[in-house]
């Protein structure tokens, strides 16, 4: 709703562009994985976790 998601996903774009740079063929393409995963994962967890306590806190605010 902010445009978090947006800004996330062209970090997403960059970080996954940087892993297959060398190719994803063979064990590459494994590697290349993993080292998106590893720089990625943690702040795509953050984002979701934030999203839904968001939401949470908005429609308990709401429903009042």
């Amino acid at each position: 709703m902010t445009g978090r998601g947006f800004t996330t996903a062209l970090h997403d774009v960059i970080a996954l562009a940087e892993a297959v740079s060398d190719g994803v063929t063979g064990a590459r393409g494994q590697l290349a994985l993993s080292q998106y995963e590893g720089s990625r994962l943690h702040a795509d967890r953050d984002l979701v976790h934030g999203s839904r306590l968001w939401a949470t806190q908005y429609l308990a605010a709401v429903g009042r």
